[in-house]
């Protein structure tokens, strides 16, 4: 979002957009015409640089199918520089009782998405990684920080 992109261009951060929905690219040009745009899959982005941050507002992780989510975290450790990180802001089933009972009515009409994913299920996102994760609540919204590090696999810090 702008407010996301002006905070990292105070810190000069190079900053690139990633989407396959060419309405939000078409939104983020106008509102940030300064920052490179890719339109792809953030799942299957593998840059030839590397990022200090990757940032997903906005539920993004929420619209991916359970291997696009696997993919996409591969891809944050391709992308991310050492003790890079990557900023997700998502919500999950157990995020709220609304969302609980949504995932469960939505489950019945399509069985192949996800969107309110189970809370457990972000272990196996980060399985052969050497990736950690911090989980934080904050109101109705999960923020899950995401480092690059050294080590044989990612272990959640408590």
């Amino acid at each position: 979002s702008e407010r996301e992109v002006e905070f990292l261009r105070k810190k000069n951060c190079k900053i690139v957009a990633v989407d396959f929905d060419d309405r939000q690219i078409a939104l983020s040009k106008k509102l940030n015409p300064n920052i490179k745009h890719i339109f792809m899959d953030a799942s299957k982005y593998l840059a030839s640089m590397k990022f200090d941050y990757i940032i997903g507002n906005f539920n993004f992780i929420n619209y991916l199918t359970k291997e696009q989510r696997i993919s996409f975290i591969k891809c944050c450790e391709h992308n991310l520089k050492d003790n890079g990180k990557a900023l997700l802001v998502t919500r999950d089933k157990h995020t709220t009782l609304r969302l609980f009972l949504r995932s469960i009515l939505k489950k019945e009409n399509n069985a192949n998405k996800d969107y309110y994913y189970n809370p457990k299920q972000i272990n196996e996102w980060f399985v052969n990684t050497n990736l950690k994760y911090e989980k934080f609540k904050i109101n109705d919204t999960n923020l899950i920080i995401i480092t690059k590090a050294d080590g044989k696999s990612s272990k959640e810090i408590k």
